[in-house]
């Protein structure tokens, strides 16, 4: 029968290799909302740690070294040993005495691996324990502080004693203002982030779309700028501003379609909400150009 030859290289580290780049490039593709970038650098971090795992546990087998360093790997390494070394032992010129220190090194050790897993273990199951004895004690105490909030005889005085008022805030209301951290248009949707700090939330308005177009124009207009070629710098128009949504965690995104099959450009600010009114300060004007389609 004739035999079929393999040809397919398997160099583990260089596929490795070859995974921590594709991974790099995939995270490169996201869009680069908060969420995003905190979960891309989890995924960067996995990613490689795959090939340095392998070759830390490889740079044991050079002619300098051939202890395995994982401890998983050392602990195999040992049980072959000591497997195929019994029936030589003898033609080596080995003795009993000479491997007995080893082999009980090795026992002590294997022993300490098995007692730190059992150990891990129940100290994973003891931590789930105490978070989900904590989630109930939180969830009961909550509901106790607000049976006691709703009495008549209640008072904030009594509230703090018992440890059960928020402190107070001191932040002004009148001069709050939205701070957007990033906008980013993808070709479905517009995601805005936006800081929340001490407030409830956010109106989201948004000027009236127009056609995206270019900012020189070489017309003439009244109280436009010259630049350095001599055209004029159109003004933007004046913008009529609508109200979108209410948000109350950041990201925020608009999903709305351009209007044609051409670029738009949107124009995005945003007012606190506290207490269920808007308050403070409009933050500062956002723009951006969509290409969001029927597809």
């Amino acid at each position: 029968m004739e035999q079929k030859t393999n040809n397919k290289r398997y160099d583990l580290e260089e596929r490795c290799l070859q995974f921590a780049k594709r991974v790099n490039a995939y995270v490169n593709k996201l869009p680069r909302s908060i969420s995003n970038i905190e979960n891309s650098k989890q995924l960067v971090r996995s990613g490689g740690s795959v090939g340095a795992n392998y070759i830390e546990a490889n740079e044991s087998l050079s002619k300098k070294d051939f202890i395995m360093h994982q401890d998983a790997l050392l602990k195999e390494q040992f049980r072959v040993f000591q497997l195929r070394i019994e029936p030589i032992k003898t033609s080596l010129g080995l003795t009993d005495a000479d491997l007995v220190s080893l082999f009980a090194f090795i026992v002590g050790f294997n022993a300490a691996l098995e007692d730190l897993s059992v150990k891990q273990n129940a100290a994973q199951a003891a931590t789930q324990a105490k978070d989900y004895a904590k989630k109930l004690t939180i969830a009961e105490f909550r509901k106790i502080a607000k049976m006691i909030k709703s009495k008549p005889a209640y008072t904030t005085a009594i509230g703090e004693d018992l440890g059960i008022e928020g402190p107070i805030e001191t932040f002004d209301l009148q001069t709050m203002k939205p701070v957007v951290s990033s906008i980013i248009a993808t070709l479905t949707k517009v995601i805005i982030d936006w800081v929340k700090g001490p407030m409830d939330g956010v109106e989201i308005w948004c000027a009236k779309r127009v056609l995206a177009r270019d900012v020189i124009s070489d017309e003439t207009q009244a109280n436009a700028a010259d630049d350095a070629s001599g055209l004029k710098l159109a003004e933007m128009p004046e913008l009529i501003w609508e109200k979108l949504d209410t948000d109350y965690r950041s990201p925020w995104e608009d999903t709305r379609l351009n209007l044609t099959n051409k670029p738009e450009t949107r124009y995005y600010k945003l007012v606190y909400i506290y207490k269920d009114k808007p308050t403070g300060i409009e933050s500062d004007l956002v723009k951006i150009i969509t290409e969001i389609y029927q597809r």
